[in-house]
């Protein structure tokens, strides 16, 4: 026997076509997304089908499009010890506001070991800071491509494209680097502060949190 559905007062009927809608169609969106995360075999477009799997969240589309980016080509190491020194002074001049010795000193890491993804994404965050948005997008692709799940990469990825003029893929960008988080707590404190904090991108943060 089927039971009764009560609906409250004042409900909008649209909004159950809305769900049936969601709930039949969902399926075969995200199985076309998870297919050609699984054919996706250039960095932009699977960085793509992974943002548009951050909402509705899809774990395995994602997941999909992370091994696929890991199969790329990778940079050769280089001289680590040295980049490791660079990169040291680079966010001590980081941290002393002083961006442009910050970039210098960065940017020779990342010429010393190319495959270092803490100083290719230091690198880019300094970078969007600066403005000097096409280098920033470099250095940041490269440190997705050594490490596609570094949250460390996607935070800034999110400030250059918000920086860009891109907002949903900003968001995006966010929500992945609270999925491939550590720890996802701090991560969203951290997100909460900005929301309060960050003057330009205080509603992009603001519409994260109303996801997670």
């Amino acid at each position: 026997m089927f039971s009764r559905i009560s609906f409250p007062r004042g409900t909008v009927f649209r909004d159950l076509t809305v769900a049936l809608i969601v709930t039949f169609a969902c399926p075969s969106m995200a199985n076309d997304l998870l297919n050609r995360a699984a054919r996706c075999d250039d960095f932009n477009r699977c960085v793509d089908i992974m943002l548009a799997a951050t909402d509705p969240r899809s774990p395995e589309t994602i997941g999909v499009a992370v091994a696929r980016i890991g199969e790329m080509p990778k940079p050769q190491k280089g001289n680590r010890k040295v980049a490791r020194e660079l990169n040291s002074k680079g966010l001590e001049a980081f941290r002393k506001g002083d961006l442009s010795s910050a970039s210098s000193l960065l940017g020779r890491g990342a010429l010393e070991d190319p495959a270092d993804v803490e100083i290719q994404s230091n690198l880019g965050l300094v970078l969007v800071r600066e403005r000097r948005l096409p280098e920033a997008k470099i250095a940041l692709t490269n440190a997705i491509t050594l490490n596609p799940r570094r949250t460390g990469a996607w935070i800034p990825m999110a400030q250059l494209s918000f920086e860009s003029g891109e907002t949903e893929k900003s968001k995006g960008a966010l929500l992945l680097a609270w999925e491939f988080s550590e720890n996802r707590e701090k991560t969203v404190a951290y997100f909460e502060k900005q929301a309060v904090d960050d003057g330009k991108m205080r509603e992009v943060y603001s519409s994260v949190l109303a996801v997670l």
